[in-house]
C-alpha cells in the first residue's frame, strides 16, 4: 500500500516551473492511508461486521466510526486547498514582479529619449507619454495627459490662429486611415497657451492586422528653423555679394583685355619683341581673370531655380554638353562611354553646369592618357547618382576631400589652366538637392566623380 501510495503521488508532481500544483488527483490514496492509519475506526468496521455476519444482516459502516473521522478529512482537503491556492499566489505574485520590471524598463527606455513620444487610441485619446512629452508641452505630470483628447489638448489651432479640426488633422490619419505622416510645418500648443514649431511623426499601432492606435513622436524645432533661416539669409547676401562683385569686374577687366589687344593690333609693326610678349601676358592674365569671374557667377547663382515638376531628360544635357567640347575632344583624341542616364527633376541649366564641369575636368586632366571618359547613372529609390570617369593620373588620397573647395587646384591641377571653382559649383548643388559629390579612383587608375542627389517632389500636406 505505501508503495503503491508513494509512486502515485510520484506521478501526480508537476515540474518546477508549473504555476500552481493540483492536489486532487493525490486526495484519495492520502484519504485511504489517514483512515486505515486510526485503529478505532479500523477495529469498529471489524466488529460492526462480524456483529451483522451473525445477525444475517448486510455490513454496515460505523456511523459512530465516521463522524469521528468527517472533521479530519474536511480539515485535510481544506489544507490541500490551501496549499494550492498559496502556489498559485506565489506564482501570480511573482509574475507581477517581473511585468512591473519590465514595464520598469519600457519606461525607463521612453524616458531615456529626446523625442517626446505619446500613444493614441482609435479615439484620439492619450494612452502613454514620455517625460520629454511633458517638458515640451509644458505639463507636471502624465495624469493630466493620459485619458484625453491630444488633438483638443495640443493640436487644436493653426499658427496663424484658425482652428484645426480633428477631421483635417494629419496626426490623426495614421488611427483613422492606417497611415504614416511625417510634417514640420505645424505648431503644437503648451499648456500655457503659448506654440512651437513641431516636426513630428505620427504612425499606426497594429496587432496582427487590427489597428489598435498610434504613436506620435515629435521634436521643438523653433531653434533650428531659426537658425535655418539666418543661414539661407546669410547665404543669399553672401550670393549677392559674389554676383556684385563678379558683375562690377567685368567692365575694367573688358577694357583692360580690349586695350592690349588694340595696341598690338595697332601697334604691331613699333612694338618691339618684349612690349608685344607683356601685352600678350596682359590679355592672357585678363581672360583667366574674366573666366574665374564667370565661374564665380555660375557659383553664386547655382541652386536658385526651382525644380522643376518633371523629369529633365539628362541624356540630351550630357549630349549637348559633348557638342558645346566637340571640338577639344577631336583634338584630344577623347572617345565619350555614355551609359544608362536616369532622368531627374533638377534643372536643366544646372545639370548642364554638372556634366560640362565634370566632362570638362575629365578631358583637361586626363585627356592626355587617351582613356575614354565614360558618363553614366542610376536610380536608387528617390536618389539618383552620376558618375563621369577618366582613366588617368588619378587624384591623390589626401587631396581628395579638398577637390571639391574653391580655389583649390592641386598638385595635378597647378600644371592645368583653371579657376577651382567648378568642382564648387557641382558640390553645391548636389547639396541644394539634398546630396553630395565625391572622388573615387577608377579601377586600374584614374578619378570617379559621382554625385547624387534626391528626386523627390515637394509633398504638399493639404494632399494628405
Amino acid at each position: 500500500m505505501v508503495s503503491l501510495v508513494s509512486d502515485a503521488v510520484k506521478s501526480c508532481i508537476p515540474p518546477a516551473d508549473a504555476k500552481s500544483i493540483t492536489w486532487l488527483p493525490l486526495f484519495p490514496f492520502l484519504l485511504s492511508g489517514f483512515l486505515l492509519s486510526k485503529p478505532g475506526w479500523a477495529h469498529a468496521h471489524k466488529e460492526t461486521a462480524v456483529n451483522s455476519a451473525v445477525l444475517g444482516e448486510q455490513p454496515l459502516f460505523s456511523q459512530t466510526a465516521l463522524l469521528e473521522t468527517l472533521p479530519w478529512v474536511l480539515v485535510i482537503i481544506l489544507l490541500f486547498i490551501c496549499a494550492d491556492l498559496a502556489v498559485a499566489f506565489l506564482g501570480l505574485r511573482k509574475r507581477h514582479v517581473v511585468l512591473q520590471e519590465e514595464y520598469a524598463k519600457r519606461k525607463l527606455l521612453l524616458n531615456s529619449v529626446a523625442e517626446g513620444v505619446y500613444g493614441l487610441d482609435l479615439q484620439g485619446n492619450c494612452t502613454f507619454c514620455n517625460s520629454a512629452t511633458l517638458r515640451f508641452l509644458g505639463y507636471q505630470s502624465e495624469d493630466e495627459l493620459i485619458g484625453r483628447n491630444i488633438h483638443n489638448l495640443i493640436h487644436h489651432t493653426h499658427a496663424d490662429g484658425s482652428i484645426y479640426s480633428a477631421e483635417d488633422c494629419k496626426a490623426c490619419l495614421a488611427y483613422k486611415k492606417n497611415m504614416e505622416v511625417h510634417l514640420e510645418d505645424e505648431v503644437f500648443w503648451r499648456a500655457d497657451g503659448t506654440s512651437f514649431q513641431a516636426e513630428y511623426w505620427s504612425y499606426p499601432i497594429r496587432k496582427g492586422t487590427r489597428l489598435v492606435g498610434a504613436v506620435v513622436s515629435f521634436l521643438d524645432v523653433a531653434e533650428r528653423k531659426a537658425t535655418e533661416a539666418k543661414l539661407v539669409e546669410a547665404n543669399r547676401e553672401l550670393d549677392a555679394f559674389v554676383y556684385t562683385v563678379s558683375h562690377d569686374l567685368r567692365t575694367p577687366l573688358s577694357a583692360i583685355t580690349g586695350y592690349a589687344d588694340l595696341l598690338k593690333e595697332i601697334y604691331s609693326k613699333e612694338l618691339s619683341a618684349d612690349a608685344w610678349d607683356m601685352l600678350t601676358a596682359i590679355e592672357a592674365q585678363g581672360n583667366k581673370m574674366a573666366g574665374l569671374v564667370e565661374d564665380l557667377l555660375a557659383l553664386a547663382t547655382a541652386g536658385t531655380l526651382e525644380r522643376p515638376s518633371r523629369p529633365v531628360d539628362v541624356r540630351a544635357e550630357v549630349d549637348y554638353v559633348i557638342k558645346e567640347l566637340q571640338g577639344e575632344l577631336a583634338h584630344a583624341g577623347v572617345q565619350v562611354v555614355i551609359g544608362p542616364l536616369p532622368d531627374v527633376r533638377v534643372s536643366a541649366t544646372l545639370l548642364t553646369q554638372i556634366f560640362e564641369n565634370l566632362i570638362g575636368n575629365a578631358l583637361r586632366y586626363a585627356g592626355s592618357a587617351g582613356g575614354p571618359i565614360e558618363v553614366g547613372g542610376e536610380r536608387r529609390q528617390e536618389t539618383v547618382r552620376f558618375y563621369v570617369r577618366d582613366h588617368g593620373p588619378g587624384i591623390p588620397v589626401d587631396e581628395r576631400a579638398r577637390v571639391f573647395d574653391v580655389f583649390f587646384r592641386g598638385s595635378v591641377g597647378k600644371k592645368i589652366m583653371g579657376s577651382g571653382v567648378g568642382l564648387a559649383t557641382v558640390q553645391k548643388i548636389a547639396r541644394l538637392y539634398g546630396g553630395r559629390a565625391w572622388v573615387e579612383e577608377t579601377e586600374g587608375g584614374g578619378a570617379t566623380f559621382l554625385i547624387e542627389m534626391e528626386d523627390v517632389l515637394p509633398v504638399d500636406s493639404s494632399d494628405l
